[in-house]
Formats: structure tokens, sequence, C-alpha cells
């Protein structure tokens, strides 16, 4: 005996906007997990930053006046807080290497890693074409077949880890 199982009018709306949410809420941790990671790798860091900006011969009163500029003297809980409202207002800090926002950095390397990344989408598409043509002409377990296969698995790694 057979049972059938009638769906609910809103039944499947109501899966799409559960896949949803549950989607948006995997984002929200992901993204509030690699915030917390990179604030602490920078804020756990060996390296004194305040020490890189006034410099070694700076008396301990100015040291003192950049450490609070920088907010530096409060506990964690408190700077990440203040790390978090100055993301969500666009304010991603100053690069200590120059001294400008890294938002103009990251918007004046920007055009070079997108022509990197298209040049290397053109080239592994060119390559797969050609491996793909190569491996229907020779013969299946050949070592020349291995080698032709082999630029299609080594381009495929660096750029995205997994090869996917």
């Amino acid at each position: 005996m057979s049972v059938a199982i009638k769906s609910t009018p809103g039944s499947s709306s109501r899966r799409r906007l559960w896949g949803l949410a549950q989607g948006l809420l995997t984002l929200a941790l992901t993204l509030f997990g690699l915030l917390l990671i990179t604030f602490l790798l920078s804020a756990l860091s060996p390296v004194d930053r305040v020490l890189q900006i006034v410099g070694d011969h700076a008396s301990a009163a100015t040291y003192e006046q950049v450490k609070q500029q920088l907010g530096l003297d409060r506990s964690l809980s408190v700077q990440f807080w203040h790390y978090l409202e100055r993301l969500a207002h666009g304010d991603l800090g100053t690069a200590s290497a120059t001294g400008q926002p890294v938002l103009l950095d990251l918007l004046h390397a920007f055009p070079a890693t997108l022509e990197l990344a298209t040049l290397s989408l053109v080239i592994g598409a060119r390559s797969a074409c050609w491996q793909a043509s190569c491996v229907r002409v020779l013969p299946a377990a050949s070592w020349i077949s291995a080698y032709v296969l082999l630029p299609c698995s080594v381009t495929r790694y660096p750029s995205s880890g997994w090869g996917c």
C-alpha cells in the first residue's frame, strides 16, 4: 500500500525561503569569522603598530598619544567593535606601508588584478580546447596524453586551491 504525500500550496516556497535563510546565515557567520580572524591576526601580531608609525626615536608622550589615537589602549573586544563599525561605514583603514587609505590602494591594484584574471581565463580556455582536441586524437593510456593533460590540472590548482 502506498501513501501519497500531498504538498501544501506554500510548501515549496517555504522550502526556498528556508534555504535562502540558511544561505544568508551561513554567509553572515562566514563573514563574521573572516573579520574576526583578520582582526586577531592584525591585533596579535608581534609588530608594534605604534612604533612603526612614530619611529624608534619618538618620545614616550608621542608614543602614548598615537597609541590612544589608534585606540590600542582599549581592550580587544572594544577594538574589534570599533573595527566592525569602521568597516560598516566603508572605512578600511590606512595602510601603514603607504600612509594612504587602504581603499585607494585596492582601487589602484584592481585593474591589474582584473587584467591578470582575464588573461588567465583566456589562456586556460585556449589550453583546454587544445587539450580536448589532442586527447581525442591520442591513444587513451599514452604518456603523451598524460603530458598534454598535465597543464590542465596544474593551471587550475593555484587559482582555486582545489581544482574546482
